[in-house]
């Protein structure tokens, strides 16, 4: 079912995930910005390994869970190696800009694989629509069996392109042009509110009736309209989750993180679903990462970039007491915040379970 595709699909995003961070890595030694050390697959015994011209150690394993890179010169015993060769070469002796962009590496593929998935979905998928025909209406000037050509003299061919233009308006009324009876006219509709969105900032709207759903069609976009739809969905994502994490500072909402278990059913929800939902959820999950690992927080990629920052202005390096403090800091931080996590996942999913357990001791 939907777990072990899930599995499977995990397994090819996260070795997907890699090879772009590895790749990244790889050409940023290769122009001479640091060199690799060793890149090859963390799970299990070796079956190859060879060392290219520039010292890079490749190794490969049967079981392609993932992998990493591992920089040469990216720690004091390096440096302090006497015998060291190409020191030069050396991660910690990179320039400051040079050091932030190799450590970006991992944030930067989660976009790029968030930015893919999305682009498979409207260029290549598809997305499931259904044609703008009233099936059951709540006000009288709108009648069962209008179809919608135009919002506000936009050309709409689906439910899709509806609920897309409803998304980017604030205002509640729109001029409908419907075609009833073969005969084309307007009509002035005032929108259905569904309430104030905290995360957006803005009143979300919908149109006060339902469409025919007997009847589904495939909307595909094209490629600089597919690229644009994404570049827009980035944004918007990325904004919504710096809203909500200022939202949760201020107190407005509480505590929404989410643990392992909600994760893995949303995502296996969306496996089974179908294609369409797998790659929308691989979008977000990958934009989610690429977020949380640009966050200040040390341990984190956004720390590291923080701490590289502020060893350049002040001209020397952060002492190593004071690195330690700030690493187990953001550790500490990093661990409350899962067992938030895990606490929101419990208070969830506890009664469920506890529920259903008692359904079955009672068959």
């Amino acid at each position: 079912g939907g777990e072990y595709a899930y599995s499977n699909i995990s397994n090819f995003i996260n070795e997907f995930y890699y090879s772009i961070s590895r790749a990244w890595t790889f050409i940023c030694s290769k122009i001479g910005w640091g060199q690799s050390r060793k890149i090859f697959n963390r799970i299990w015994k070796k079956i190859f390994s060879f060392t290219d011209k520039k010292g890079t150690i490749w190794q490969l394993a049967p079981i392609l869970l993932g992998g990493y890179v591992s920089l040469y010169g990216s720690s004091k015993k390096d440096l302090e190696d006497k015998d060291a060769v190409d020191k030069d070469k050396m991660f910690l002796t990179q320039p400051t800009y040079k050091k932030i962009f190799i450590l970006v590496a991992g944030s930067f593929a989660n976009l790029i694989l968030g930015f893919l998935s999305l682009f498979s979905l409207y260029f290549i998928t598809g997305i499931t629509t259904y044609e703008p025909v009233v099936a059951k209406s709540s006000i009288e000037i709108i009648k069962q069996a209008d179809k919608i050509v135009k919002i506000d003299n936009i050309k709409v061919t689906s439910e899709y392109d509806i609920k897309n233009y409803l998304r980017n308006i604030n205002k509640s009324v729109v001029a409908i042009e419907l075609i009833r009876n073969n005969k084309n006219m307007i009509v002035n509709t005032p929108l259905k509110s569904k309430g104030y969105n905290k995360i957006f900032k803005k009143y979300s709207y919908e149109l006060p009736f339902e469409y025919d759903k007997k009847v589904t069609i495939k909307q595909r976009l094209g490629f600089y309209d597919s690229i644009a739809m994404v570049f827009g969905k980035v944004v918007k994502v990325v904004k919504g989750y710096f809203n909500v994490f200022y939202l949760m500072f201020t107190g407005e909402i509480g505590n929404v993180f989410s643990g392992p278990v909600k994760i893995f059913a949303i995502t296996g929800k969306a496996i089974n679903s179908g294609i369409e939902q797998t790659l929308f959820m691989a979008f977000l999950l990958n934009i989610t990462l690429f977020i949380f690992n640009l966050f200040p927080i040390p341990v984190l990629d956004g720390g590291y970039v923080v701490l590289f920052i502020v060893e350049s202005i002040i001209g020397r390096e952060i002492p190593e007491k004071l690195m330690k403090v700030a690493l187990y800091s953001g550790l500490v931080l990093l661990i409350f915040m899962q067992f938030l996590g895990i606490y929101n996942d419990f208070k969830e999913y506890y009664p469920k379970v506890k529920n259903k357990i008692a359904y079955i001791s009672l068959r």
